[in-house]
């Protein structure tokens, strides 16, 4: 349960960076879950109990969730200029002619 939630932290954080840009908030986001999931995979192989374990492994996406709903929506203004939302190139892929 740890290795899934840890791989989709990195691929959000991978995403979101290639996307946007390199955000440090996201990053240290990103670090709290592998700690979180590694934690919870080290108190597993100590003998602690498997709820325990998936509180630890819940407690990383939760944190993710609430500090961007917190302070997230700055950095998106930020790295989106104007109204806070992106804005798609004429010539886009998106846009039909």
């Amino acid at each position: 349960m740890a290795i899934p939630v840890a791989v989709f932290a990195l691929t959000l954080t991978f995403r979101h960076a290639f996307m946007v840009g390199p955000d440090p908030l996201h990053l240290w986001l990103s670090a709290v879950v592998l700690a979180l999931a590694g934690a919870s995979i080290a108190l597993a192989a100590l003998g602690v109990t498997v709820t325990l374990c998936l509180v630890l492994i819940m407690l990383g996406p939760a944190v993710t969730i609430v500090v961007d709903e917190l302070v997230g929506h700055r950095h998106r203004a930020a790295a989106w200029p104007g109204s806070g939302r992106p804005t798609v190139p004429e010539r886009s892929w998106l846009v039909r002619s």
